[in-house]
């Protein structure tokens, strides 16, 4: 049995690079192998032909390919920089109770990402009720304290631009009960 084995670890990314969460499929392009070994950040992680993984967090990770025919200690490997920006995400209850019980009293969202952000809560009928912003960064904002309205469901739509500079807008219902 020869140990010149000619492999040569190879892989591509899709993407290479977004926004979190950052799902990527890794697909395997090796010659000459009959084994494979990924790792992420020297971690292992599988050891399948292709895999995936999805990147929650910002940052940077080097994903690596080993592979092999049949002896491990005659291995190639190929590493990838794979950069997770940081994404826009708004997270917020869909109910709250402005009913001065000191539980739940105002709308909150918890920003992910978010470097500014406009907010507008509306009537079923489309007329503005409140509106804010806020350009602090912070990660917590109490948006609204549902005073003056009925029981009922209203449209809160919102503006973002995260730290990565993109713009997004979104609207969600929330109840007032």
């Amino acid at each position: 049995m020869s140990l010149n084995a000619q492999q040569l670890a190879s892989f591509v990314a899709f993407p290479p690079e977004g926004d979190s969460p950052l799902y990527v499929f890794f697909r395997n392009q090796s010659t000459g192998e009959t084994s494979y070994q990924w790792l992420i950040n020297e971690a292992p992680y599988s050891n399948t032909f292709n895999t995936n993984y999805t990147f929650a967090d910002t940052g940077t990770y080097i994903v690596s390919l080993i592979a092999y025919l049949n002896d491990p200690a005659c291995a190639d490997t190929a590493p990838l920089t794979i950069r997770v920006n940081p994404g826009i995400r708004i997270a917020l209850p869909n109910i709250f109770t402005p009913n001065g019980g000191g539980v739940n009293d105002k709308l909150a969202v918890q920003l992910f990402g978010v470097s500014t952000i406009r907010w507008e809560v509306h009537n079923r009928w489309g007329n503005l009720l409140h509106s804010g912003n806020d350009a602090s960064g912070v990660e917590f904002l109490e948006i609204w304290d549902g005073a003056d309205v009925h029981a009922g469901v209203y449209p809160v739509v919102f503006t973002a631009t995260g730290i990565n500079g993109k713009t997004e807008a979104m609207q969600v219902m929330v109840a007032v009960v």
